[in-house]
């Protein structure tokens, strides 16, 4: 699914979109301007599964483009993916959904980048991923995730792993939880990047396996 119009907004209430094969650079949904209600507030049937392949993304917003999304997005198998990934994206981008992986290699759940173009990404839903070198969330040259509420729970798990990391960008916890398990690392910040624990007096939990 591929969203470009400029002042346009546009509503997907049920969905499911399947990347199987193996195939390489594949996006489940793609938004550049205007505005995607991916699901309803209250939750709905929409997916978006990643199966095998490298380099691919379940939700990708450039330019303009805003999101807000409640989909269950599943990784299997995958390598050098993401779940919801922003790059130079100006729209605001929040996801209240369930983002998880098993199998995978150099992926991450969540990532918000930017060259010069202010990013960001709230999070108050769950990132769950497991594999070898895999990231919850990750915010870098200059992105920003803010990941927030009661139900803002990352996980990841398998080594030289990181729930939470950051290279020269912002990640602000508040509320929530962040989990490291099987040799992952709970917070990473690196290249003068910055993770804000516990924002505001609203305590975070941090747990190590």
């Amino acid at each position: 699914l591929y969203f470009d119009k400029t002042g346009a907004t546009f509503n997907v209430v049920k969905s499911t979109i399947n990347i199987n094969n193996g195939t390489a650079n594949n996006t489940g949904v793609a938004i550049n301007q205007g505005t995607l209600n991916y699901g309803t507030p209250t939750g709905s049937a929409t997916a978006i599964n990643v199966t095998g392949g490298t380099g691919s993304a379940g939700i990708y917003s450039t330019n303009t483009g805003s999101v807000t999304t409640d989909a269950t997005i599943t990784l299997t198998n995958a390598s050098e993916s993401v779940g919801l990934y922003a790059k130079n994206s100006t729209g605001t981008i929040k996801n209240t959904g369930k983002i998880s992986g098993t199998g995978l290699t150099q992926s991450m759940g969540i990532a918000a980048e930017s060259a010069g173009t202010a990013t960001t990404i709230t999070n108050e839903g769950e990132v769950d991923v497991e594999g070898t070198g895999v990231v919850g969330i990750a915010a870098t040259t200059g992105g920003t995730i803010k990941s927030e509420g009661t139900n803002a729970k990352i996980k990841a798990t398998g080594d030289s792993s990181a729930s939470v990391y950051t290279d020269n960008g912002t990640v602000t916890l508040k509320g929530g939880s962040v989990d490291a398990q099987g040799g992952a690392i709970d917070l990473y910040a690196n290249n003068n990047g910055t993770i804000n624990v516990s924002d505001s007096g609203t305590a975070t939990a941090i747990n190590t396996g």
